[in-house]
């Protein structure tokens, strides 16, 4: 019996939606090492639910009141879509239902990448269907299906602009919509921004190049789009609090990210891209730190390090921050999962939020309000002077070591998108052999990905891909300096697009001599 296109897409949504249930409620407690629906919403997934909670119930839209950065930490995309499930569903199911809703989203997603591969190979048979088995399929899209983070979503705002942008044939409301669907991708994730480029390129080179009238004019439709929303954002910032913060405050509002650690750590993205053990180090308390040999120009600079280490043990506010805050999160974090274990309701005080017990202070208040330790540190700290130190022990290493400065931790960051295996490396047996197995697989897709963009050079849609691709690459381990895969996703998802082009034409050879009707991408609109 002959499977027809909508039964195949069925099955494969199907397959998708039966892989990333599964992990929902079986892999994401094993694999995190929590119960739902805290193996869904640690780390970095608070402040999101926090600015929207406070949003709704306060009509504040911060994470913590004590801070004046967190009114712009978080950029309003994905807080409002956790909202509108913290609205419907209340404080205790949120989670739950944010986590299905992206199981579903990301499902019909596969729907995206089919399509999206059908226009850039219209000639092939299977290529279509290879994009989105591979997407439906794809282990690190799954791990993030229900985390409480904007990695899932911006995701598939990413495959939406791109069907989108090739989807385009000149209409001014297209080019309109285009420019707000890129604003919805910037306050979902800031680094989507670089999609405004490649759509205003894009457009224009439809509309027959910068010689054409009617190319500014697309463009200008793309650029009113985008500012109809995007303009929300600083308007909202400058009325409310009389400031001008265009997306959002360098450390993200963190009482945890001051200026005391944020310029340590740009110091040690000088000449390493593994910031984890030295920021351990610093926080531990232990006496000096030994680090690498050439790091420092002259015994002073070495001197002058370890006395700024003093300094910052002493009245930097961000390490009391990272020292005391991780105490008190671990108690609460074993109490709500000993509540979880024994199917107890896992509210706080108020019943406000899932976390509330965790961190009693967290939502409210600026970390460790009630301990008056912490707001002397808040009022009399030494932030300032042990920021401007280590920005000058940075700036002399980069004067020293010129090549290495610049090549060096983007090198190895870009080593690190490639063919990342430290991970793996730190782990022993099958759960080791398996993160191996997994990121080997998505080393190989990355690698035909490539392959493809240069066999398919000639096509504008790869261009496009590479300019994406690249962009984020060239951001996150030049200027950023500081590489976590989840930073990728996006890229690698647009990545398994050039793959399953490639491996779909092999497998057109291969198995069939025979190719479907040509068909053909939407000429350049007049």
């Amino acid at each position: 019996m002959k499977i027809s296109t909508k039964q195949g897409l069925l099955g494969l949504v199907l397959v998708a939606f039966v892989l990333r249930a599964l992990f929902t409620v079986y892999g994401a407690p094993v694999y995190n090492g929590m119960p739902a629906p805290l193996c869904y919403s640690f780390g970095d997934a608070t402040s999101y639910m926090w600015a929207a909670e406070n949003l709704i119930d306060h009509g504040h839209y911060t994470f913590d009141f004590l801070e004046p950065d967190a009114a712009f930490g978080r950029l309003p995309g994905y807080p409002l879509f956790y909202g509108l499930h913290y609205l419907i569903f209340g404080p205790v199911r949120a989670i739950y239902a944010t986590a299905w809703s992206q199981v579903v989203l990301d499902s019909l997603a596969v729907l995206l990448v089919f399509a999206i591969v059908r226009r850039l190979a219209p000639r092939s048979r299977f290529a279509p269907w290879v994009g989105a088995g591979l997407y439906a399929s794809y282990p690190f899209i799954i791990f993030w299906v229900p985390m409480v983070y904007t990695e899932l979503m911006a995701t598939d705002v990413t495959l939406l602009i791109f069907y989108f942008m090739l989807r385009y044939t000149g209409s001014s409301r297209a080019a309109f919509g285009l420019g707000l669907l890129v604003a919805v991708g910037l306050f979902t994730r800031e680094y989507l921004g670089l999609f405004l480029p490649i759509v205003l390129l894009w457009v224009v080179w439809q509309k027959g190049g910068l010689a054409q009238r009617q190319a500014w004019t697309a463009a200008v439709l793309v650029g009113l789009g985008f500012v109809a929303l995007y303009a929300a954002w600083p308007i909202r910032n400058y009325l409310s609090y009389h400031r001008i913060e265009l997306l959002k405050p360098k450390t993200a509002g963190y009482a945890s990210h001051k200026e005391d650690l944020d310029e340590y750590r740009s110091w040690v993205h000088a000449w390493t891209n593994d910031e984890n053990p030295w920021i351990e180090k610093i926080a531990e308390d232990n006496g000096p730190i030994a680090f690498p040999a050439g790091v420092f120009a002259n015994a002073n600079e070495a001197a002058r390090a370890q006395g700024l280490i003093t300094m910052a043990r002493r009245c930097g506010s961000s390490f009391f921050m990272q020292r005391e805050a991780a105490s008190s999160t671990h108690y609460g974090l074993e109490q709500e999962k000993a509540a979880a274990a024994a199917h107890l309701p896992i509210t706080g005080g108020s019943g406000q939020s899932i976390y509330r017990s965790i961190y009693t202070v967290y939502r409210d208040t600026a970390y460790m309000m009630h301990d008056s330790t912490y707001l002397h540190y808040r009022n009399h700290n030494c932030n300032a002077e042990v920021g401007q130190g280590f920005r000058q022990l940075r700036q002399s290493y980069a004067r020293q070591h010129p090549v290495g400065y610049w090549l060096h931790v983007p090198a190895s960051n870009l080593f690190k998108a490639l063919f990342k295996s430290n991970t793996a490396a730190s782990m022993s047996g099958a759960k080791g052999l398996a993160i191996r197995g997994l990121f080997g697989y998505r080393s190989l897709l990355l690698l035909v990905g490539l392959l493809a963009l240069w066999v398919h050079r000639r096509e504008p849609a790869m261009w496009a891909i590479a300019l994406f691709v690249g962009g984020m690459i060239f951001f996150i381990c030049l200027i950023m300096r500081n590489l976590e895969m989840r930073y990728l996703l996006q890229a690698d998802i647009l990545m398994l697009l050039p793959a399953a082009v490639l491996l779909g034409e092999l497998a057109d050879r291969l198995l069939s001599h025979r190719l479907v009707p040509a068909q053909s991408l939407p000429a350049k609109a007049a």
